[in-house]
């Protein structure tokens, strides 16, 4: 596509193309950073042609063949420029250091941090003479202008501050306002007597707001140990009908506040106990004459978050090299999406999934809905093309991995969340429960567009179509052990949940060695000798032991699914009884 000068005559052609121009509104969708064809974006080679009459957006290929009668178009085209590192910058990035665990908001991690620079090409794409104007050009009429500028700076269909933005959300417990706190329970104010009533340990210690139980939290993966001594504590009060589930994190109380978490199995997740002083109180624990001394939940979490090499993959002590190749593109996180992105991973590795939406996509493509941006049948196979092909595939697949050797799903993920309370949101979801809402979407799809995926599909690749390969029958058959009575029940699934019997781990004696390992330096750990004026005991050093993982074979899980099991208290129609 040539890139000329501003003629009379082109002029003229450009002014007859005024009456479908369109300039968007502030509430309009606006499609300027996705092909919607493909996952081309403003930094593909070319970048990207966006109509002026639909705002859709096309790559330089398909904006030849699939834009329908549209003559105009914004051409964006970024390229990526290394930031020469300097001084200022590391100051900067210091003083927005992250406080909460959140993505894309004030106070949270900056989705666009980058040590880049962007550098953008704009023109106006005339069709069907490929020409292009460079832009700004003031000779242009002025709604081209307009409506250029409009495009352009307008917020798009996936904006970040719709599918880049999460922040982790905490919520009141029910349980807060009505606590039950025992009678005459006080505990002492000096924070040097605080141990976990079960295993002794100083560290990462919960305080139960009922009965002032001091047990240790459950061992985390960003380096805190523990052995789960106030969780069991709720479990067996919760055995004698005791409800109490409200812990508080020892060294986090100060006038501010401190972390709380309730255990209660319709919340069983951190949250906000407004009535905490008064709870504390009770307890004969003073929060604003304690200060802060150990890190909160959510810190820990940002400091792993910090600290952790996401893009370093290690197994065995061994760096993995990145490859690059058709089958092993990435898809880019969107802003908390490690669920879609793994699912869908997982379905495009099958043979399935190829011959449904990859060797088929120029016909799903011809057959798109009229707004195909929305088309579930569309946005799959374009994301199949993306994965699947060499498209995307990076010449040097040892290089820093970067968004380019990504793709970005961001039509799909809309497609999908659409109607869908929670996979419309920014919040982390379950691949499962995605997967299986993308099978019952897909299925739907596929019963109105039978005529459709009779032309766009082989009737090999029709006859396996992927919600029915998903689906299988599960058989229960339940004896009465009085009567002898059978009754069976058969049901359709997608899902195969296997139980995992560790008891039937072929390197049991190795695990049962590593664990005894593991509580022994624990034990060394604890069982430090104070000093004699009764100071704290100098740190002992951390014993490495390597955990053994137990090795089960895949037959005993599927052995464990099909064994008999004996059901308590089951009430028999043929007996008449339990």
């Amino acid at each position: 596509m040539e890139l000329v000068t501003l003629s009379d005559a082109l002029l003229a052609d450009i002014r007859s193309s005024l009456p479908s121009v369109k300039v968007p509104g502030a509430y309009d969708a606006v499609h300027n950073d996705e092909c919607i064809y493909s996952t081309d974006t403003p930094f593909a080679p070319g970048g990207i042609f966006i109509s002026l009459t639909t705002w859709r957006a096309y790559n330089s290929e398909d904006v030849l063949c699939r834009a329908g009668g549209d003559r105009l178009f914004l051409n964006l085209a970024f390229t990526r420029v290394q930031r020469e590192a300097k001084a200022e910058d590391a100051a900067a990035a210091a003083e927005t250091k992250p406080t909460k665990l959140a993505i894309g908001v004030a106070g949270g991690f900056d989705a666009d941090a980058s040590a880049e620079t962007t550098e953008k090409s704009r023109a106006l794409l005339v069709l069907p003479g490929r020409v292009r104007v460079a832009l700004p050009c003031a000779e242009l009429p002025e709604l081209v202008l307009r409506a250029c500028e409009a495009i352009e700076a307008h917020a798009s269909v996936h904006d970040q501050a719709q599918v880049g933005a999460w922040e982790e959300t905490v919520q009141v417990s029910k349980y807060a306002k009505d606590l039950v706190q025992e009678e005459g329970v006080r505990i002492s104010a000096d924070p040097s007597t605080w141990v976990c009533a079960d295993s002794g340990l100083r560290e990462n210690l919960w305080l139960n707001l009922s009965d002032g139980y001091i047990g240790s939290g459950r061992a985390q993966a960003y380096g805190v140990g523990g052995t789960g001594a106030a969780l069991r504590h709720y479990e067996q009060l919760a055995a004698q009908g005791k409800h109490y589930p409200l812990v508080v994190k020892l060294g986090t109380i100060s006038a501010k506040g401190a972390d709380v978490y309730s255990y209660a199995p319709d919340e069983n997740d951190s949250v906000v106990d407004p009535h905490l002083a008064e709870h504390l109180a009770k307890l004969g624990i003073n929060a604003m004459a304690l200060e802060k001394t150990e890190k909160t939940v959510t810190e820990l979490q940002i400091a792993l978050n910090q600290s952790f090499e996401f893009d370093q993959i290690t197994e065995a002590g061994r760096d993995l090299v990145p490859l690059s190749a058709p089958g092993l593109v990435g898809i880019a996180n969107l802003g908390n999406s490690c669920y879609l992105n793994a699912s869908l991973q997982l379905l495009f590795a099958m043979p399935e999934a190829r011959a449904r939406f990859y060797e088929p996509a120029r016909s799903w493509f011809d057959s798109a809905r009229d707004d195909a941006s929305s088309d579930l049948q569309v946005q799959l196979a374009k994301l199949a093309v993306g994965l699947l092909s060499s498209r995307y595939v990076q010449p040097e697949p040892a290089a820093a991995a970067t968004t380019a050797d990504c793709v970005q799903p961001r039509m799909l993920k809309a497609a999908l969340g659409k109607g869908h309370v929670e996979f419309a949101s920014s919040r982390q979801q379950d691949c499962l429960e995605l997967l299986q809402h993308l099978l019952d979407r897909l299925e739907r799809a596929d019963h109105a567009d039978k005529a459709r995926i009779a032309s766009a599909l082989s009737p090999a690749a029709a006859a396996s179509a992927l919600p029915p390969l998903f689906k299988f029958e599960v058989e229960e058959r339940t004896a009465c052990g009085q009567t002898g009575a059978v009754r069976y029940v058969r049901r359709a699934e997608t899902v195969l949940s296997l139980p995992i019997p560790l008891a039937a781990a072929s390197n049991m004696d190795a695990v049962r060695a590593s664990e005894a390992a593991e509580s022994a330096a624990k034990r060394q750990r604890v069982g430090a000798p104070a000093a004699a004026d009764g100071a704290a005991a100098d740190p002992v050093a951390p014993v490495a032991v390597e955990r053994v993982r137990p090795v089960i074979a895949f037959d005993a899980c599927v052995g464990a699914l099909a064994a008999d099991e004996e059901i308590d208290d089951f009430y028999s129609s043929a007996a008449k009884a339990k």
